[in-house]
């Protein structure tokens, strides 16, 4: 086990952090081929639990990084603009988008194997049918569980979801996210459980089985500099 001679606790297939640890950080492996573009995007990283992986990418190369040993290698290459949508929690596949071709407003999106660099096209419904009815998707997130949310938006600044089980039935659906003045845009970071999200006060997660916001850490009303648990806790942005 290679997290062996760390101080953590396992929790069911999760690692986590025992606090007062003291954590040592060493280079390994060489250089990764990535194009960092200051103004223009960030370089993204999403860690894939089914495979171990740590996925990179500057938006034309995505990047498979062993995270033990910093061995890697170039999984796609494209000249078209790229981001990362998702990673599928259970096959380890990569979902990312493009900008259509013929409509530059609307994306594409494809399915990604990291394991043998096969690409394909998700197939998607119209936007003015079901489970869209209008909603023009920016993002798809896969769940563990075998369901699927979109996020996306109506009109500007407006962004909504739409949310299927594993049959493909919509299960919720709404033009607004109830997310009221918080900072958001569709490629915030989430995990399996919910999406995360920041207005430079408090730290809040919208949940994919609630469909509802929670303010985790900070405060809604009031800004600062102190460190605690929750609510007890201050930013200033």
């Amino acid at each position: 086990d290679p997290f062996a001679s760390l101080n953590v606790l396992r929790v069911g297939g999760d690692l986590r952090v025992v606090l007062g640890m003291i954590l040592h950080f060493a280079v390994v492996g060489g250089q990764v081929p990535l194009d960092h573009q200051p103004n223009v995007r960030n370089v993204e990283f999403e860690y894939c639990a089914a495979l171990r992986l740590l996925v990179a990418s500057d938006g034309r190369n995505i990047i498979a990084i062993e995270p033990r040993t910093g061995d890697h290698r170039i999984v796609h290459q494209s000249d078209r603009e790229h981001r990362i949508s998702c990673i599928d929690p259970a096959t380890g596949d990569l979902i990312f988008s493009t900008l259509h071709e013929e409509t530059p407003l609307h994306l594409d999106f494809f399915t990604l194997v990291l394991k043998t660099g096969v690409v394909t096209k998700v197939p998607l419904p119209p936007i003015d049918g079901e489970p869209f009815w209008g909603l023009s998707p920016h993002r798809i997130i896969d769940l563990a569980d075998g369901g699927r949310v979109y996020l996306g938006e109506f009109e500007k600044d407006d962004v909504g979801y739409s949310h299927l089980d594993a049959s493909g039935k919509c299960i919720s659906w709404s033009e607004y996210m109830d997310l009221d003045g918080h900072f958001y845009h569709a490629w915030s970071r989430n995990n399996n459980d919910a999406i995360f999200v920041t207005d430079g006060y408090g730290i809040y997660a919208w949940s994919f089985e609630t469909h509802e916001v929670t303010l985790l850490a900070g405060s809604e009303n009031s800004w600062g500099c102190r460190d605690g648990i929750g609510w007890r806790s201050r930013f200033w942005r």
